[in-house]
């Protein structure tokens, strides 16, 4: 399956919590036990910084923006949830951009 949408996040894991952190955006990991529930997701991607190990980016693939956007619609409630509940491992994040596939 092609990768057609793709968004990536920098966050910063929060003091004493990176293993957490890794569980829940690694992956096998919350979010994308999440995601799987959506028709288009393709797969999720961590990467630590070699320089800040606290510091991570993840790399989300969809076969579309609308299927993206169709997931979020759809599970809104669940996803701020989530998100809300994941705040506890972080000390920051912030979308780097929405990026699609040079042909």
């Amino acid at each position: 399956m092609k990768a057609g949408y793709t968004y990536v996040w920098e966050l910063q894991a929060a003091p004493g919590k990176t293993a957490d952190f890794k569980r829940a955006y690694g992956p096998e990991g919350t979010w994308v036990q999440f995601f799987r529930r959506a028709p288009g997701y393709i797969r999720s991607e961590l990467y630590e910084d070699r320089a800040n190990p606290q510091r991570f980016i993840t790399v989300d693939y969809w076969e579309s923006e609308a299927a993206c956007k169709a997931f979020r619609e759809r599970y809104a409630h669940e996803f701020e949830d989530l998100d809300v509940n994941c705040e506890a491992f972080t000390v920051w994040e912030r979308e780097v951009g929405k990026f699609t596939p040079i042909p």
